[in-house]
């Protein structure tokens, strides 16, 4: 649990957890409950590394062509 709070901490997380807390500091200050939630949901997003789609549409990287993964390609001519 430690884990997910303390590591991978990019801009993008930072910046959401900002926009959180601004949010929460709008909605308590103009006495909004919804607004408030609604920074809630954006901190704790940013806060256990949550995307809104979760973790389906993650990139895995494309493996490099190696000698070992090459394959050579043998073509035929067709008459």
């Amino acid at each position: 649990m430690m884990s997910i709070l303390l590591q991978n901490w990019n801009m993008i997380r930072v910046l959401r957890l900002i926009i959180g807390s601004g949010i929460i500091y709008q909605g308590f200050s103009i006495g909004d409950k919804s607004l408030g939630i609604l920074g809630l949901l954006f901190t704790l997003l940013s806060l256990f590394n949550i995307r809104c789609c979760g973790d389906a549409c993650v990139i895995t990287p494309k493996n490099k062509n190696t000698q070992e993964n090459a394959q050579e390609i043998i073509y035929e001519d067709v008459k």
